[in-house]
């Protein structure tokens, strides 16, 4: 099925009217992006091209319904019009109150209720890249949001999954909202089997769900629902299936950057070295922005000193297991100069303590610069915290700052 890799990080879109996508929008990636949305409702295809018009990214829409094995699904449209599905509601689920803290208001049996029944044709993302391949890139990053349905549109793009998705971003369930629904330990295994990993889960806030209306001052935090995780693929277990494996490395680096996971990028850089991220760049021309910020990522690797916080086994041995435990003030009665030839042991002290003291410098530095110059902004923040944070407690350790 696969057709050949294309440079662009190919992002589908499943589910949702409101023309917005989850792949982060970021100014020096921008260009690089394909979005695809996947709206059966013709009306609301305008209104996806306004949503997205102002971004450098081309968009592209497509009128199909995806479903796990195609064919004609009845679709529930309810009173409550984001809740629609192929799914009908739980009905336990359906006739519960519910403030909603975005509207102010309280849901109820009313807006659960089915105000409109259509017979659609659906298809799977298999199907679909089968009849489109030659013209639309398959997906590099899934996001699906479509009441319920998830998992079986994943498994009806098993060969899409398998060949072509690095990234799966996607709405979850902890409690049966529709019938048939698969929760979200059904869907963490299944992306696991496929060599995804968990990176991120945001749980929605709760809302207290009441078979009777409960008035106000009764009301507190309810019961946990929903909500929406991402998934990375493994990038040592999980690219057999695909064609051209260094691109995929490169947006699989590019993508967990956007995401805030600069760790994944480091090791997914440093997999493909130096001369397997230049040919990615030379062939693509150079004007491609993920692999120009990749190649300055490598360039940043090369050059810059690389120092590590202390070990737990610097300071701690297995004698002192137990005692760690037993004693309060074991940490203050181990000998320091012991920790010091640990950590110092086949290293020049005074140059660690320099590049020491080189990384403790309060401004933008290495990869935070580099993030802030292509308009990632809060990741070149949490990156720089973080640094900061390190070598301040390496430095007490070391004792070359005083705890604060």
């Amino acid at each position: 099925m696969n057709k050949g890799a294309d440079v662009r990080i190919c992002s589908h879109h499943v589910g949702g009217r409101s023309g917005t996508r989850n792949l982060p929008v970021v100014d020096g990636f921008e260009a690089d992006v394909l979005s695809v949305f996947y709206e059966p409702d013709t009306t609301a295809v305008d209104g996806i091209h306004r949503a997205t018009e102002h971004l450098a990214s081309e968009t592209r829409v497509l009128t199909d319904c995806l479903s796990g094995d195609g064919g004609v699904r009845p679709f529930h449209i309810f009173n409550d019009r984001y809740r629609s599905s192929i799914l009908p509601l739980v009905p336990d689920f359906a006739r519960r109150y519910a403030f909603d803290p975005q509207f102010g208001w309280d849901t109820d049996p009313e807006s659960t209720e089915v105000v409109e029944r259509h017979e659609l044709a659906t298809v799977t993302l298999d199907a679909v890249m089968e009849r489109d391949g030659d013209n639309l890139p398959a997906p590099d990053y899934l996001s699906i949001d479509t009441q319920g349905t998830e998992l079986e549109i994943l498994q009806g793009g098993l060969e899409t999954l398998t060949e072509n998705v690095l990234a799966v971003f996607v709405e979850v369930g902890f409690a049966p909202t529709y019938e048939g629904q698969p929760m979200f330990s059904a869907l963490e295994e299944f992306l696991r089997g496929q060599g995804f990993a968990l990176a991120s889960l945001e749980v929605f806030p709760a809302q207290a769900r009441t078979r009777e209306r409960v008035p106000i001052g009764f009301r507190g935090a309810g019961f946990i629902d929903s909500g929406e995780a991402l998934f990375l693929r493994d990038p040592r277990r999980g690219l057999a299936g695909m064609t051209n494996q260094d691109l995929a490395l490169a947006k699989l680096a590019a993508i967990a950057f956007m995401h805030g996971f600069p760790h994944e990028t480091f090791a997914i850089v440093d997999q493909l070295g130096d001369d397997r991220l230049n040919q990615l760049v030379e062939t693509a021309g150079g004007n491609v922005g993920y692999l120009a910020f990749l190649a300055e990522f490598r360039s940043i690797m090369n050059s810059q000193a690389r120092v590590y916080p202390m070990l737990y086994s610097h300071i701690l041995g297995p004698e002192h297991s137990a005692a760690r435990f037993l004693d309060p003030d074991l940490l203050s009665k181990l000998d320091p100069m012991q920790r010091l030839l640990r950590y110092y042991q086949g290293a020049a002290p005074n140059e660690l303590n320099q590049a020491l003291m080189s990384l403790g410098q309060p401004g933008f530095i290495g990869i935070e610069a580099l993030a802030m110059r292509f308009g990632m902004t809060e990741i070149a923040e949490e990156v720089r915290a973080a640094r900061l944070q390190q070598v301040e407690k390496t430095r007490i350790w070391l004792g070359l700052s005083a705890p604060g």
